[in-house]
């Protein structure tokens, strides 16, 4: 079994991506009508100058979510088997002064972790030790527009789950179409995936295992930078 790193949480879930959105359509009509909403996202990034937590394969992101607002930090990948993958993660939600403060560089991001209820976790930890005293800085954003259908049950698997469409727009006009499942606490991944795949199928859509999301962003702002 996964486990996250001592005190920590745990991400698992399911990415699926295509080339268009016609594919992101035809799952939501054939799903029904089942409960629908659609956010709009804002993730910004920060790391050293150097990248260290991206050599580290460490990511700290803040998000707004409709006026939401959310720190999180993600570990490397603890496991990865085609579509799906596992990696520690915590989350920490704010208050609009506070993360307008971070993203105006007037605080200390990775403090904003450590002085909360995850600042004892080791991935917290560690993330400290990578950065050391050197400064975070905001390095960029991607804008992503999700749709949360469900919760809604698959044949074969007893959790109740959410799909996650998602339409992204990365720096440079470029553009990705995926489908997210993260899994909760209980959830049997090979029913997931047997559940999925036979939907897929049904829709003659095929199984193609989507990347991440701030790997995709990072190599995007090194081409950029390198041209």
């Amino acid at each position: 079994m996964l486990r996250a790193a001592m005190g920590g949480g745990l991400e698992r879930e399911f990415k699926l991506a295509w080339a268009d959105g016609a594919a992101l359509e035809r799952l939501r009509s054939a799903l029904g009508p089942v409960p629908a909403r659609t956010v709009r996202q804002e993730n910004h990034f920060f790391d050293t100058p150097a990248r260290a937590l991206r050599a580290a394969r460490i990511a700290l992101r803040l998000r707004d979510e409709d006026g939401g607002w959310f720190l999180t930090l993600k570990g490397p990948r603890l496991a990865q088997a085609g579509a799906l993958s596992a990696r520690p993660e915590e989350e920490q939600a704010l208050e609009p002064a506070r993360a307008r403060a971070l993203l105006a560089g007037t605080a200390d991001v990775l403090a904003e972790l450590e002085h909360g209820a995850h600042g004892r976790t080791e991935l917290v930890r560690t993330a400290r030790a990578v950065v050391g005293e050197a400064a975070l800085r905001h390095l960029g954003a991607f804008t992503n527009e999700r749709t949360r259908l469900g919760p809604l049950r698959l044949e074969g698997v007893s959790t109740p789950l959410v799909l996650e469409l998602d339409r992204t727009l990365f720096p440079g006009d470029v553009r990705a179409f995926e489908l997210e499942v993260e899994l909760p606490a209980g959830a049997d991944p090979d029913a997931v995936e047997r559940a999925l795949r036979a939907l897929l199928a049904r829709l003659e859509l095929p199984w193609n295992a989507g990347e991440n999301k701030a790997a995709r962003f990072f190599r995007l702002l090194d081409a950029r930078a390198g041209s």
